[in-house]
């Protein structure tokens, strides 16, 4: 016979029994080699942490009588808010500058951009891509900060500093918080102004271009790009080209083109300052010619952007031995934004394949599983 007692068995001396009313039960240890003081520790649970413990517990799942039902709580679209877009101002200050401004009251920041017309299709065919470059490296540093002292201005100011280029337009920009507008105004006045344009970094951002036209090569999708604009456009059309330049041009690129281009592009005369936000207070007009007041206009023309399509249809094929995925282009010249349906042929294009839900996705990605992806 095992002289143990069966833990359950109610006749069993229990060394805690006792109500937990009682308060806590101390055991005497003294002289049990198998319980030291100093690794022993005691819990006590009483009645009170039971039924917290049993609030606390999920409920218990009840089997239903009948099947499941799918509960539809998705919220209802209430109806839709009105909203009023802004009334634009635009006024011409001394130096031909033009000013617009779109009074958005209660935003925190105000967005400011200069434009300038005149973007990569106009520039010479032998140096395509120096008007992205020089955008790139007009917040590299001006004349009076480096590269690193101009990042750490426009952070004390909380600001986002930024320029780029397109095929009709050189944009630089501002967005910092209205109550440091006029110290913003003036930082960009002096990256617009007085560029340093280094040329560590202009040399920098130009092999940084050359890399990347390289490794363009191994991307089916990179290179269908650079190859359908020649296709779709006439040799003598510079949308036929890539916006950044080609292997050919970019290497040849340097500090000199950079200057010649920003001299050519930044004329008063025919850029826009534009600006939104919460202008409460703020004299724009005013500020924006106190900045710029010792920019003065050039001598210029309105730019003209030559746009000739191919004539007929043909498919092209690039080869590219054991590629593991292909891209497919379809297409031809688009309408001119000036034509009247254009917003409305925009909306059509958003349903038709604009967005990830679109009509030509749904059916070829989702449905037939043909594609990862297609967009009009």
């Amino acid at each position: 016979m095992s002289d143990l007692h069966d833990p359950i068995d109610p006749s069993m001396d229990d060394p805690l029994a006792g109500s937990a009313a009682d308060g806590p039960v101390t055991v005497d240890t003294a002289g049990d080699p198998l319980i030291a003081e100093e690794r022993s520790s005691a819990v006590v649970i009483t009645d009170a942490d039971l039924r917290e413990a049993e609030a606390d517990a999920p409920p218990t799942p009840v089997p239903t009588a009948g099947p499941l039902a799918i509960l539809d709580i998705r919220p209802r679209p209430g109806p839709p808010r009105e909203y009023r877009f802004p009334a634009f101002e635009r006024v011409r200050i001394a130096n031909g500058l033009t000013v617009i401004t779109a009074h958005l009251p209660g935003r925190p920041l105000l967005n400011a951009q200069l434009v300038f017309p005149g973007g990569a299709a106009i520039e010479p065919r032998d140096r395509a891509g120096v008007t992205v470059l020089t955008a790139r490296a007009m917040t590299e540093g001006t004349a009076r900060r480096d590269a690193i002292e101009l990042i750490e201005a426009t952070e004390r100011l909380g600001a986002d500093l930024e320029a780029e280029a397109g095929w009709e337009s050189l944009v630089a920009g501002i967005s910092v918080p209205r109550s440091r507008f006029a110290q913003a105004l003036a930082l960009l006045a002096e990256v617009v102004l007085e560029p340093g344009f280094p040329e560590s970094e202009v040399d920098r951002l130009r092999d940084e271009r050359v890399n990347d036209l390289m490794q363009a090569r191994a991307d089916p999708r990179r290179r269908i790009e650079r190859v359908f604009p020649e296709i779709v456009y006439d040799a003598a059309t510079p949308y036929s080209r890539p916006l950044a330049g080609t292997e050919v041009t970019v290497p040849e690129l340097d500090r000199t083109a950079v200057l010649a281009t920003h001299a050519r592009l930044a004329d008063p005369s025919g850029a826009t300052f534009v600006i939104a936000g919460d202008l409460t207070g703020l004299e724009v007009p005013q500020l924006v010619e106190a900045a710029f007041d010792a920019w003065q206009p050039a001598a210029s023309s309105d730019p003209s952007y030559p746009t000739t399509a191919n004539a007929g249809s043909r498919v092209v094929v690039v080869d590219r031995p054991g590629s593991p995925q292909s891209e497919v282009r379809i297409g031809h010249l688009g309408i001119p934004r000036s034509t009247p349906d254009f917003h409305a042929v925009s909306v059509l294009n958003t349903i038709l394949g604009g967005q990830f839900s679109s009509r030509l996705n749904q059916l070829l990605r989702e449905d037939r599983g043909y594609t990862y992806g297609v967009h009009s």
